[in-house]
This record gives C-alpha cells, structure tokens and sequence, in this order.
C-alpha cells in the first residue's frame, strides 16, 4: 500500500498544483474580464497557503521519493492503516475534482456577464469573498487528505495551520464587512 501512495501522491499534486497554474495560463489569455479578476485570484491564496502549499509539496516529496527521512516528519503509526490511507486518497481526489468544479464555476459565472456589467456589479466583492472562501476550503481539503494518507505530525501541522489560518482570515473579513 505505501508504494502506491509514494507513486500516488507526486502524480496528484502535479496535477493538483498543474491544472491551478493551466487553468489560469488559459483563462489569462481569453477574456478582459479575467485579467481583471486576476487581483482578486493572486489574494485567494494568501502568503500562508503558498507557504503551506510548498511545505505539502516537501513532505510528499520527502514522503515518496526519501522513504528513510519519513521518520523525520514525525509519522503517527496509529494511523498507518490500510483503510485510513484509502479514506486520505478519497479526500484528496474529492478535493481535486472540487477544485475544477470551482474553477469552472467561477469562469461560467465571469463569462456571462459583459464588460459593462462586470464593472458596475454591486455585490462583486461579495463575488470575490465566496470564491475566495470556496479555494481556501479546497485547499483544507487538500491538506487534510494529505494529513490523513501520510498519517504524520508534519502533515497535521500544515493540515490544523491551514484551518487557523480560514478561521482568523474569514473573522477579519466579516470584521471588514465586505
């Protein structure tokens, strides 16, 4: 079972981390109204997240490609199980198929309205808030996953960090009241 899981956790996050950085590529490409919404992508993902997100990708990369430095992330043998492990990769496929369905979601959304209508949009912010809020908890899912298949106090670290870090965000905007 770890085999698979040091085979499958590089393909995912490639892809993960691939379809984010193509699916903007693109969308930067085709419609004024992206580019304009680009300012409001680049704060979906704070500091914090990016940080998370390249420490996921040094404990995946430490998980699968240096199995003997595995017992310097702290493993929690406990949970090391056969069922548990399997329970991680749902989590993860179901945050990655999330991640799509936002994406498209919000570009469906951004592509029906026109130029004119994008700019005098009373509730965009509101816009900007929810989709915001939707990536931030794709990106919990996704650490939570990956805390759940790799089963070690590194990965809950990331996974507890990233759900701080939603819970004091999303306070200081409703403080804001956007």
């Amino acid at each position: 079972m770890a085999d698979q899981i040091r085979i499958f956790l590089p393909v995912f996050i490639v892809a993960f981390l691939g379809s984010a950085y193509l699916w903007d590529y693109f969308q930067g490409k085709k419609s004024i109204l992206y580019k304009e919404n680009k300012e409001a992508k680049r704060r979906k993902i704070g500091k914090i997240y990016k940080m998370l997100t390249v420490a996921s990708v040094l404990v995946i990369f430490l998980f699968s490609f240096f199995p003997h430095y595995y017992n310097y992330l702290y493993p929690i043998n406990a949970l090391d199980r056969p069922y548990i492990n399997n329970s991680g990769i749902l989590i993860l496929k179901i945050s990655f198929i999330a991640s799509v369905m936002v994406q498209i979601n919000i570009d469906l959304w951004l592509s029906r309205i026109s130029e004119f209508q994008f700019q005098h949009i009373v509730n965009f912010p509101k816009f900007h808030f929810i989709s915001t809020k939707l990536h931030y908890i794709v990106m919990i899912g996704m650490f939570t996953g990956l805390f759940i298949t790799i089963s070690s106090l590194v990965a809950a670290s990331i996974a507890l960090l990233s759900i701080i870090t939603y819970i004091m965000e999303f306070k200081l905007l409703y403080k804001i009241k956007i």
